[in-house]
């Protein structure tokens, strides 16, 4: 029997993620419905359809079904990904817009989103979210539950470790290291190592109060 695919989430970014793999030719996913979860983003009453297909609750679906995670908030993400990964089957989706070089590793649940680059022998951890436009040079290691934003570029030999924010259109400069649970605001320069649980931004990026 073929497993039935869902999109958890009812806004934006599950909409998003539907229509990638709707319109996507190379894509092997037929999206049985959706999956609401309320949280503090999302607080509303259970809709009965989106996009035009059931919504679901949790406990209504198959163990064992695949699930994308149409959420934008990485920290949710994560929260959401741990408390189901034992039930539930968590594919990963490269757009075949998108280009991925040889030796590029690509874990559990991660998306790839439209025009991005990873370039060889790359490795992102399960479960982040690669948007439109990213550039991910050689040899970087992205770890679990992290959102690089769109038209981010993280240059070669950078370590972006677990949990972490990317803001759009950020360079992050060869050879270093962003220390996890940490925020990179839009359109900073990352320029030396970053430590943990920081919020930097700016040009060139500053550690900033939260």
């Amino acid at each position: 029997m073929k497993k039935k695919t869902y999109i958890l989430g009812v806004g934006s970014q599950a909409k998003l993620i539907y229509n990638l793999l709707k319109y996507d030719k190379k894509s092997k996913y037929k999206i049985s419905g959706f999956i609401f979860i309320p949280n503090r983003f999302n607080k509303t009453k259970l809709p009965k359809k989106f996009c035009s297909l059931n919504v679901y609750k949790i406990n209504n679906i198959p163990k064992k079904s695949e699930i994308f995670l149409g959420i934008g908030d990485n920290i949710l993400r994560g929260k959401i990904y741990n408390s189901l990964k034992n039930d539930f089957l968590f594919p990963k989706y490269v757009s075949s817009k998108s280009l991925v070089r040889n030796n590029v590793k690509i874990g559990d649940g991660t998306i790839i989103l439209d025009g991005c680059i990873i370039n060889f022998d790359s490795n992102i951890s399960y479960n982040c979210l690669i948007n439109t436009g990213c550039i991910i040079e050689h040899d970087v290691n992205i770890g679990s539950n992290s959102n690089i934003s769109p038209a981010a570029v993280v240059c070669g030999n950078t370590v972006i470790e677990e949990n972490c924010f990317i803001g759009a259109g950020t360079i992050v400069q060869d050879k270093l290291i962003i220390k996890k649970n940490s925020v990179v605001g839009s359109a900073s320069n990352i320029t030396k190592n970053i430590p943990a649980n920081s919020y930097v931004y700016g040009n060139p990026a500053r550690e900033r109060k939260k």
